[in-house]
C-alpha cells in the first residue's frame, strides 16, 4: 500500500517525506499515493488520510473512494491496493501494528468490521494539519521506544473519537459472547508475543504459553479469531519486517533474513518471493531505484 510515485510532478514542500520504524512494526509516509497493479496484503492495520484530492482503493473485490479531509482504515490481512488518484492527491499512509484493533476494547464493533473485510471510512471535523503530519513522521525517525508508543497512543485517541461522532452499530453483549471475547484477549496477548518475538526462532508453544494455553488450543483459537494459523501470521509479521529492512537499512540479505526470524536463508527467500513476486535483492534494487528516479 505505501508507495509512491510521480514526486517529481509535485513542490519541493509537497515532495514525499518518508519515514520508517521497523521496531516498532510502524511504517508512515507523507505524499503523493502510487497506483498499484497488484493486490497486496500484510498483517498490518492500515490507515490512509487524504489531505488533497481523493484516493480510490479495492478492498476485498469492493472499490471505496475517500476525499480530502477523509480518513480510511482497514487490515492488511484482506487483499487490497490503490487503484486510483487524483492528480493533486496528497496523503498519509500508514502501516500499524496489528495488535492494536486488539487493545481497542471496548470498540467491538470496530473490530468486528475490519475483520469482516469492510472499512471504517470517517470525516474528520478538524483535518489534520501538515505540522501534526510532520510531527508524526519526525517521531518515526527518532530511535526512541517511547516517541513511537505515542504515535501509537495518538492515532488510537483519533480513532476512538472518530467512532465517537460515527458510532458503529454493534452486536449485543451478551452472556453468550463471553468465549469469544477471551479468544480475541488470548489472541492479544499472542500477538503482543510475535510483535516483540519475531526476529527470534521461537516456536508455537512459546507463543501460546504466552497466553498460558495449551498449545493445540491456542492454535485453533488463534484461528478463529484471526482467520488463519499462528505460523501463517508469524510467517506474514516476518516476512513485513524484512522488507522493511530492505527498503531502509544496509544490512546484507542473510543478516536481513536471520535478523526477521527465519531459519535459513533458502526458506526467506522462499518466502519472499511467494509474497512479494520477486527475490528480495531485486525487490531492494527496484525500490532504490524508483526512489532515485522520484528524488
Amino acid at each position: 500500500m505505501i508507495a509512491f510515485a510521480g514526486s517529481h510532478q509535485l513542490s519541493a514542500q509537497h515532495r514525499p517525506l518518508e519515514a520508517a520504524a521497523s521496531a516498532a512494526g510502524v511504517v508512515m509516509r507523507y505524499g503523493q499515493s502510487e497506483v498499484a497493479a497488484e493486490l497486496r496484503f500484510s498483517c498490518h492495520l492500515a490507515l490512509i488520510y487524504v489531505h488533497r484530492g481523493s484516493s480510490s482503493l479495492e478492498i476485498n473485490e469492493q472499490t471505496y473512494t475517500v476525499s480530502q479531509g477523509q480518513l480510511i482504515c482497514f487490515l492488511g490481512l484482506h487483499p487490497h491496493r490503490i487503484c486510483a488518484a487524483s492528480a493533486d492527491n496528497l496523503a498519509l499512509e500508514a502501516e500499524l501494528p496489528h495488535r492494536l484493533i486488539l487493545e481497542l476494547r471496548e470498540d467491538n464493533a470496530l473490530r468486528e468490521k475490519l475483520h469482516s473485510g469492510h472499512p471504517f471510512i470517517a470525516t474528520l471535523e478538524e483535518p489534520l494539519s501538515e505540522s501534526r503530519m510532520h510531527q508524526w513522521l519526525g517521531d518515526l525517525q527518532e530511535h526512541d521506544q517511547r516517541a513511537h508508543s505515542l504515535l501509537i497512543d495518538e492515532i488510537a485517541v483519533l480513532l476512538r473519537r472518530l467512532i465517537l461522532r460515527q458510532p458503529l452499530r454493534a452486536r449485543p453483549c451478551r452472556k453468550d459472547h463471553a468465549p469469544a471475547q477471551r479468544s480475541l484477549r488470548h489472541a492479544q496477548a499472542m500477538i503482543r508475543y510475535m510483535s516483540e518475538n519475531h526476529h527470534q526462532r521461537i516456536r508455537i508453544a512459546d507463543v501460546a504459553s504466552a497466553a498460558n494455553l495449551d498449545k493445540n488450543y491456542a492454535m485453533k483459537i488463534f484461528k478463529q479469531a484471526m482467520g488463519m494459523s499462528i505460523l501463517e501470521y508469524l510467517t506474514v509479521m516476518r516476512i513485513n519486517h524484512a522488507r522493511t529492512l530492505l527498503q531502509y537499512s544496509d544490512s546484507s540479505i542473510i543478516q536481513i533474513a536471520y535478523d526477521s526470524g527465519f531459519s535459513s536463508l533458502s526458506r526467506f527467500y522462499e518466502v519472499f518471493a511467494e509474497a512479494f513476486g520477486e527475490p528480495p535483492m531485486k525487490f531492494r534494487r527496484r525500490f532504490h531505484q524508483t526512489g532515485t528516479e522520484n528524488a
